[in-house]
């Protein structure tokens, strides 16, 4: 005999990748502006400087001429700066 009720089941679309998909998605999202903000406000300074220290660059112009390792061979031959080398080893 055929139930009386009407069948109040129904069936949820199903999606591709379920619950993976969405934890991977969430993972994506929260990482990918963390790792874009490290770079931009870590790495790219420290690579600058790093190239900046080889450079005759003023903040106020837009010439960079390289020099290459004039700065630490100034630098190596100031005696302030051993002395103070010496005092931070201390």
């Amino acid at each position: 005999m055929a139930s009386v009720y009407a069948d109040t089941r129904f069936e949820v679309p199903t999606r591709r990748g379920g619950r993976a998909a969405d934890q991977r998605l969430f993972v994506v999202v929260t990482l990918v502006p963390a790792f874009l903000a490290i770079v931009v406000f870590w790495f790219y300074p420290i690579l600058n400087g790093f190239y900046g220290s080889f450079t005759d660059w003023r903040a106020m112009s837009t010439d960079r001429n390289w020099i290459g390792l004039q700065h630490y061979r100034t630098l190596w031959h100031d005696d302030v700066f051993r002395e103070a080398l010496v005092n931070t080893g201390q």
